[in-house]
């Protein structure tokens, strides 16, 4: 069983851990941390009869390691084609909370939709999202 040594009081004495990474002891004999090491995960999704692979975590502490239900409910909606006049000049697309950059990768083909100009915005960490989203891009050859 894993022992909490980092534990902390806060109000009311609650206990709670500093980070999520704590959760996982991690430490060595020194006191020290192991630097940890994503995995990730290649699958298939189908996005309104498109192929697109996309490469996930495994494990992220603040990621959800998933394509969220709204990313094809969105893209169904925008691939209807009174959506796609209405918003063919639409400017930007923000995607919150984009993980894999599954909607991005989408939106970013130039057909069956015109293509979007997508922002893609996730938590701040270490790049690794980042250079997740950048990976499914070229995994799929697409500009980004």
């Amino acid at each position: 069983m894993t022992e909490f040594n980092n534990l902390e009081r806060k109000d009311g004495g609650v206990e709670i851990t500093p980070s999520l990474g704590d959760l996982f002891g991690g430490g060595d004999a020194d006191g020290g941390t192991e630097d940890f090491v994503n995995t990730y995960e290649t699958q298939t999704l189908t996005i309104c009869d498109t192929l697109l692979d996309i490469r996930s975590f495994n494990w992220h502490e603040a990621n959800a390691n998933q394509v969220w239900p709204g990313t094809f409910v969105l893209a169904n909606y925008l691939a209807q084609p009174e959506n796609i006049k209405k918003y063919r000049n639409v400017g930007k697309i923000l995607e919150l909370g984009a993980a894999t950059g599954a909607l991005a990768l989408y939106l970013s083909l130039p057909s069956p939709l015109p293509a979007f100009d997508m922002i893609t915005s996730d938590i701040a960490d270490d790049g690794a999202v980042r250079e997740n989203i950048l990976h499914n891009f070229q995994l799929n050859n697409i500009k980004h």
